[in-house]
Parts: C-alpha cells; sequence; structure tokens
C-alpha cells in the first residue's frame, strides 16, 4: 500500500468533515488522527486536499506548516527534501502516537511500509502486532531510538514498546551515527540481546543505559563544545538469571536526556588520576571527577563505574507480582547489611564499634545498617566499622557493592589498617622491582608527595599497585586485588599482609574460611520482607576444614 502512494504522481484527499468556509476545520479533521492515513500524507509526491463540498482547499506544499504542527511530521520530510528513511525510528513511531484504528491490529500494520518491513496480518493477536513490527524492524535496523520511549509498567520489564503511544514524546530524538559502528541486537527466546554501556546510578543496583540516539537540541555545539552531543538514558535492573535485565523507572522517570552530562563531566574537570592509573578501579578510571581538596578522603572520591555489557533483556511480562524476578524490578528496597550481634558489642563507656563513615543508619535492635546519605552518585562503600577496641585479630571491617551489586567485604588485622611507611617502602621496592627507582618527592613524608608518587608510576602491575592500598583506600569496583579462594578457603593476600578483600554473590553469597586468622565470612541474602538485606556474619572457628558455599569470587 505504501509503495502505491510512492509511486502516485498525486494523491487527492477529500475531507469530508471540513468546509471550506471554516479555515480552522481543516486542522480538526479526523484524517489526521487515523493510522492508516500516516502513510497517505508521507508517501506521495503531491497531495491535493478537497473539503466536503470538492472544493479545493490546498496542498501539502501550502499547507505543510499547519500539517507539521498537527502531525509533527517535519516540514523537510512533507516536501520530500529529506527522506523519511533518515529520520530516527522514534521519530516516525512518534508520528503514529496519536492516531487510532478500529482494530487495534492495523495500528502496526498501518506502519510496515514507513519502516519499510513485512510481515503477516493476523487479525486477533491484538497489541502483539505492535511488538512484532518492532522485531521486523530491528531485523533490519541498528537505531537504538526504538529503545528511547516512556511509559514503563510493573510488570512488563521489556525494551520494546507495547504500542506508538508510547513514542509520544519522542519527535525530537535522533540517532546517533558511530565511526566505529554500532552493536546488533537481536530478539532471542530469552530476551532482547542487545550490548549496551552502562553504568551505575545512585541506587547501586540500578543502571542507566546510554542510548546512542539524543535530543535535537543536545546536537547544537553551543551546549556541548568539546562533545557535540550527550545521549539519553533509561534504567535497567539485573534480575535472578546473571544475563536477564528488565528496564525500570527511577523517581517515576523512566527516560532522561543528557545522561552523559553525569558521567562526562571529567572532561571539563580535573581528572584525580591519567588515563592509564593504576591506582583506582578499571573501570572507573576516565570518568572519576575530583573535586576540591586532594586530602579528601578515597571513599568520597566521586564518579561512575562504566561498562559496556552484553544482556539479553526479558520481555515477556512477569507472570506473578510475587515471583523472584518481579521482586528484584522493585523500585523501593533496602540494600543494606544486617550486622551479626557478636560484633555490635557494647562496652562500659559505650559501644565498642563505630562507623567511620557515617554515612549509614544503624538499627541496634535488629543490627540493620543502611545507608541514610543521599547522593546523586553510586555509593558503593556502604559503611567502614572500627571493631579495634574488641581486642579482636581483625581489626576493621569494610562493607559495600561492587559492580554487579554482589557483596564485598574488606578486612583488616593490625598490620593492614595503616602504615603510611610501610606503604611507601613498598611502592619504592616495586619501583626498583621495575627497574625504574625513583625517590618518593623531596621529603617522602606527606601524602602529597605518596600521592604524586603512586600517580606518577600508574604504569606498574595494576595488581600490584591495588594491593599495597590499605583498606581505607580500596573500593568494593576495584578488579583486582582479592585474596584467592583455593579449597574450602581464603588464601592471604600476596602482597598485603592482614588485608583480606572478599567479594560473595549477589544471589548465592558467601561462606569461606580465613586462611591465618581463624575466622569464617559469611553473607546470605534475605528477602524475607520484601527487601534485600544481607546477614553478615564473622566469627571465630575452631581449626579444621569449613564447609563452603562458593558463589562468584573476584
Amino acid at each position: 500500500m505504501y509503495r502505491w502512494y510512492e509511486n502516485a504522481s498525486v494523491c487527492y484527499v477529500y475531507l469530508d468533515d471540513v468546509s471550506h468556509d471554516d479555515p480552522s476545520a481543516f486542522e480538526r479533521s479526523t484524517w489526521f488522527t487515523r493510522s492508516w492515513t500516516l502513510q497517505e500524507l508521507i508517501a506521495p509526491r503531491d497531495i491535493i486536499f478537497y473539503d466536503k463540498n470538492w472544493k479545493y482547499i490546498g496542498s501539502r506544499e501550502s499547507r505543510r506548516d499547519i500539517i507539521s504542527r498537527i502531525t509533527k511530521v517535519s516540514t523537510r520530510v512533507l516536501q520530500k527534501d529529506e527522506d523519511v528513511r533518515e529520520m530516527s525510528v522514534a521519530q516516525r513511531m512518534s508520528w503514529a502516537s496519536s492516531r487510532r484504528a478500529t482494530r487495534v491490529e492495523d495500528i502496526a500494520y498501518s506502519l510496515m511500509g514507513l519502516f519499510g518491513v513485512n510481515m503477516p496480518l493476523l487479525y486477533g493477536e491484538g497489541h502483539k502486532a505492535f511488538l512484532r513490527l518492532q522485531e521486523e524492524i530491528i531485523k533490519i535496523s541498528d537505531d537504538q531510538s526504538i529503545f528511547a520511549w516512556s511509559g514503563v509498567k510493573e510488570g512488563y520489564p521489556g525494551l520494546l514498546a507495547q504500542s506508538p503511544d508510547a513514542f509520544r514524546t519522542c519527535n525530537d530524538i535522533i540517532r546517533i551515527n558511530n565511526r566505529t559502528g554500532g552493536t546488533s541486537f537481536v530478539m532471542t527466546n530469552r530476551g532482547l540481546s542487545v550490548t549496551l554501556e552502562i553504568y551505575q546510578w545512585k541506587i547501586l543496583d540500578m543502571y542507566v543505559a546510554l542510548l546512542n540516539c539524543m535530543r535535537i537540541k543536545d546536537s547544537e555545539p553551543q551546549h556541548h563544545p568539546s562533545r557535540g552531543y550527550s545521549r539519553m538514558g533509561i534504567f535497567l535492573r539485573r534480575l535472578a538469571e546473571f544475563d536477564q535485565w528488565a528496564r525500570v523507572e527511577d523517581d517515576q522517570e523512566d527516560l532522561r536526556d543528557r545522561m552523559d552530562d553525569h558521567m562526562l563531566a571529567w572532561k571539563q574537570a580535573n581528572p584525580i588520576f591519567s588515563h592509564g592509573s593504576a591506582a583506582v578501579s578499571e573501570e572507573v578510571r576516565t570518568l572519576t571527577t575530583y573535586q576540591g581538596d586532594r586530602n579528601i578522603p578515597f571513599w568520597e572520591w566521586r564518579g561512575y563505574h562504566m561498562r559496556e555489557m552484553a544482556m539479553k533483556v526479558r520481555q515477556m511480562p512477569f507472570f506473578s507480582p510475587r515471583g523472584e524476578d518481579a521482586l528484584f524490578c522493585r523500585r523501593q528496597r533496602i540494600h543494606g547489611f544486617r550486622i551479626c550481634n557478636e560484633l555490635l558489642v557494647e562496652g562500659s563507656h559505650g559501644p565498642l564499634y563505630k562507623d567511620i563513615l557515617r554515612r549509614s543508619r544503624l538499627d541496634k535492635k535488629t543490627g540493620i545498617l543502611v545507608p541514610n546519605v543521599p547522593s546523586k552518585y553510586p555509593r558503593s562503600i556502604v559503611s567502614i566499622l572500627d571493631i579495634s577496641k574488641q581486642q579482636r585479630q581483625i581489626k576493621f571491617i569494610s562493607l559495600g557493592f561492587d559492580f554487579d551489586f554482589n557483596p564485598v567485604c574488606f578486612l583488616a588485622e593490625a598490620p593492614a589498617v595503616d602504615e603510611k611507611d610501610l606503604l611507601k617502602k613498598r611502592l619504592k621496592e616495586l619501583v626498583q622491582e621495575d627497574g625504574k627507582g625513583q625517590e618518593i618527592g623531596a621529603n617522602g613524608n606527606s601524602d602529597k608527595d605518596l600521592f604524586d608518587f603512586r600517580t606518577s608510576h600508574a604504569h606498574f602491575d595494576c595488581e600490584k599497585i591495588n594491593a599495597t592500598r590499605g583498606i581505607l583506600e580500596r573500593l568494593p569496583t576495584d578488579t583486582v586485588g582479592w585474596n584467592q579462594i583455593e579449597g574450602d578457603g581464603a588464601l592471604p593476600h600476596r602482597f598485603r599482609a592482614g588485608l583480606w578483600a572478599l567479594k560473595g554473590d549477589y544471589v548465592n553469597g558467601l561462606c569461606v574460611s580465613l586462611r591465618g586468622p581463624k575466622y569464617k565470612v559469611e553473607f546470605k541474602r534475605d528477602v524475607s520482607s520484601g527487601h534485600v538485606i544481607w546477614d553478615f556474619n564473622l566469627e571465630r572457628v575452631s581449626t579444621g576444614p569449613l564447609a563452603m558455599h562458593r558463589g562468584s569470587f573476584g
């Protein structure tokens, strides 16, 4: 049908609800609200309009501005100055968002020619027709603006919209062409398989996926002189199965503009470390921004951890609101730890534990520790507990979540708490091992000298540099410097005596013994209340092998 209109020299449109004597009636005509008439408007070379009395009321050319205002179709498309196939998928979908058909399937069928696809007409399939249309579109197009719709509904986790109405606000979304080429995506029996750039949002287990599309206004150089564009982002969460994801909303929003600005501000700021620095997490090197004094604590450095992630986004609706995957998608959840009672010891002069960061709230009755300081940046460390007054071998405990929302803990015995002189000595040894010996600054005493020394020697083996950092400098997002797991326990750290860096699995948790100090470390996931709470247990054990349940360790 579309080709039939496209090959016509001229198309005559009879408007039975428009009178030549009423100029405003043209804009109110139902012809502009019907699904099938969209292709009649765009495809022909020329269109002549007549009113109900067959009086000439204008052409598409003469009325292009009025028609563009009614339909949101660009005047350049109406004038045939721009090929409709050059418009983004989101833009073309937006033109159909306010149109209706007697049969719901025709809303999808009427768009086949506009997108250059073919599919069988199966009346009776209902809204599935529009899903089939999108599946046909992604077979021939890698335009990610097809995901840039709004109106996420609870229970529906898919990346494909349920109707054109979801694209109502997408008229100004254009695609971004990448010199290196885009990534392919395809529908599978496990959902839509796609590779996207994602980074952690302010809620740690929520991610922003950047799409290769943007608003037209954000493509103007005066807004982004250093880059020229700023991409749009959608929100995702990982489900119980590691490769399964779902689209969600954040604070009643599910589509945001200029999401690059949240993580690429480093281009206009002084980065803490150079791109090759090994002193920060591998994913965050070029995404960390520095604000203020360099003496700011390591855990307060601001930045985003970004990865290019291959994923399968579930398209099928959740069958039960109480199912495990449905619970994973809920917006309101507690992401914290329940500390075992043995660690929350009270002395005669007060508690024998202290939260160094003071960014968490501890319920002494339940032992639940959750963040209480809102932040627009993701904070992977929930708390650092000082338990040195309890006469234990373990003096400090750092708890948090890594990029994949796996529970993480760092434990420090006395030798690993703080020894700047020892750290400088070990760094100096590493330099000498590398054959490039050099003194640590002019006097070798200040923190700035140590900072500059580590930064200038960022070319060393990443694991060695990472491993020399103490518990107050470690982040859960570090990709190296973790204790090795062997058999039924964790081996002592290769470079930092007394430091234990352990990572669990975001579903199965962790249960492991320490080879050295006789302790068992356990993370156990509890969702009995509908919230996600990790039971953290650190207890002394007798000698002998321990059974260990092993999740996913770094």
